[in-house]
């Protein structure tokens, strides 16, 4: 049999195991994952426990050094989410990114505009990356000052509140289960708002946006579209779109 595991911090939200499980009992594969919750002091040592890995908050930055080698998207990007686990050699890659790509495709937005950021942890590294592909504006709203560069700037959260721009997203974990009363900022000044948090399905801020009549999506086709990816690394399967809204629609019905 082999095993997998999603590795991270405080996993109480996650139903990761629940997609992958059913995925795999789908299609008759000889496969288990689970939910590692973990200190970063058990890190390294845990990413060779199993055939293969998920990483998340907050270990997508900080696990790249225990690895053997990335994928050139993962070097370039700066955050792993996806390990394979070869020969006893460690492989990163980052999966978010077809993931997140999905999910902007889908709401109908264009990075190439004016782009707000909500978080610069892991996920938020992804973002960026592909916003800045695209030929977007960058503002990236942390709690922790950063010098603003050439193609990014950097604003407190303050400020974020009242940001006029294109398209919104939340890569912050505030607003995710059990937390669903809070939000990163108290209101929005945009088209578009993408939440990376699947769980719960509509966070506080999601439901703003739409009294605002900004169009909007939650993470939950980010969340199947990474874990199919993953699985496209680990062992070879492919996916369409019906295996997509198949499996978006089996964890939407887990979350209730």
């Amino acid at each position: 049999m082999k095993n997998y595991a999603l590795l991270g911090y405080k996993l109480s939200h996650s139903i990761s195991h629940v997609v992958h499980n059913k995925r795999f009992s789908e299609i008759n594969i000889d496969a288990n994952y689970v939910i590692d919750d973990i200190g970063i002091e058990e890190l390294k040592t845990r990413l060779r426990q199993y055939d293969g890995v998920n990483v998340t908050i907050p270990y997508k930055q900080s696990v790249v050094p225990f690895l053997d080698s990335l994928s050139d998207e993962a070097r370039t990007i700066g955050s792993v989410n996806t390990v394979l686990n070869t020969d006893g050699k460690l492989i990163g890659y980052n999966t978010d990114i077809a993931g997140f790509k999905y999910i902007v495709d889908k709401v109908g937005a264009n990075l190439s505009g004016r782009v707000l950021i909500l978080g610069n942890g892991g996920v938020a590294q992804t973002v960026i990356y592909l916003t800045l592909l695209c030929g977007g504006e960058v503002a990236v709203a942390s709690r922790k000052k950063c010098a603003s560069s050439k193609n990014i700037k950097f604003i407190d959260y303050n400020t974020a509140n009242n940001y006029v721009c294109d398209v919104v997203i939340n890569c912050t974990p505030v607003g995710m289960y059990p937390n669903i009363d809070e939000t990163p900022v108290c209101d929005l000044h945009c088209k578009y708002y993408i939440d990376l948090i699947y769980n719960p399905l509509k966070t506080r801020l999601s439901e703003i946006a739409e009294t605002k009549g900004i169009k909007s999506i939650g993470g939950m086709d980010m969340l199947i579209v990474q874990a199919l990816e993953s699985e496209k690394i680990w062992l070879g399967l492919d996916y369409g779109e019906d295996d997509i809204e198949r499996m978006a629609e089996y964890a939407r019905g887990e979350l209730g």
